[in-house]
């Protein structure tokens, strides 16, 4: 049978035991770290293998993640923050992000509506905390969309719930993504 082709990327089966979870996986995610945990799903989240370093403009006082930074991803957890990249080189996302810039228990909130929308919608959700205290909802797709597609549907979602920032779609296909 062959594996599973994941964007760009063929899917590889790993050895499993009598138990079926593979030996390298149950010891890594034992003494993994969230930080491991969340850029272990970068490679899925992300429409090439690509990622932006991020550095800190202090007269904007955020971070700002510059094409000039941008690099392969590798497994290796990157030492300050980093963002996977949305599209592919053809403009096309596998993943669709609502950003949650609310913070604390009114972003929980507003996380938790949002992805029981998507999942009334059939979707299937990801969510996870970014380092910066907000949240995440990551929509796995069957079939990629345009840049098009992708700004309209989450610009769409963020009319309906105030507090998603369009902006990690909306940026376009050179310079949209997301932190994980």
């Amino acid at each position: 049978m062959q594996s599973p082709v994941y964007g760009d990327r063929q899917a590889t089966r790993k050895p499993v035991n009598k138990l079926g979870v593979s030996p390298t996986t149950s010891r890594s995610l034992t003494h993994s770290t969230p930080q491991q945990d969340a850029w272990s799903l970068a490679p899925l989240l992300a429409g090439r293998p690509r990622g932006r370093v991020a550095h800190y403009d202090g007269r904007r006082k955020k971070w700002q993640y510059p094409a000039q930074r941008e690099q392969h991803l590798t497994a290796a957890v990157p030492k300050g923050p980093a963002a996977v990249m949305l599209y592919d080189s053809h403009g096309m996302c596998q993943t669709l992000v609502a950003d949650i810039d609310v913070e604390g228990s009114a972003g929980a909130r507003l996380t938790h509506h949002v992805a029981a929308f998507l999942e009334h919608c059939g979707a299937k959700c990801i969510i996870d905390r970014s380092p910066a205290g907000k949240h995440h909802v990551y929509v796995p797709l069957l079939d990629r969309l345009s840049v098009h597609e992708a700004t309209e549907l989450v610009s769409a979602l963020a009319r309906r719930f105030p507090g998603i920032d369009p902006l990690p779609h909306a940026t376009g296909a050179i310079s949209g993504c997301i932190r994980p």
